[in-house]
């Protein structure tokens, strides 16, 4: 929904449910990148999912041209896909 909000030219609608969802994985991959050894990899699955929706987001806004999101979210997401 938030895709067809950025092509309609509906900005403010789709950027403001992108940047909840972006906002949502993020706060999921961090907690999964706070717990210890034996519980992040109990949680690998979740953070993966979360990892995923975050690179869709980023897609998504990038290829509406929204720079202000990609350039908020777009270090988080390099940060923890490396590992």
């Amino acid at each position: 929904m938030a895709s067809m909000y950025l092509m309609l030219g509906a900005t403010e609608k789709g950027n403001a449910i992108l940047d909840k969802v972006a906002q949502n994985s993020v706060e999921y991959v961090e907690w999964c990148a706070s717990l210890n050894k034996s519980q992040r990899a109990a949680s690998q699955g979740v953070m993966e999912h979360h990892l995923a929706v975050l690179g869709y987001v980023l897609q998504s806004l990038d290829r509406y041209h929204q720079d202000a999101l990609v350039e908020k979210y777009y270090p988080v997401y390099e940060q923890y896909a490396r590992r």
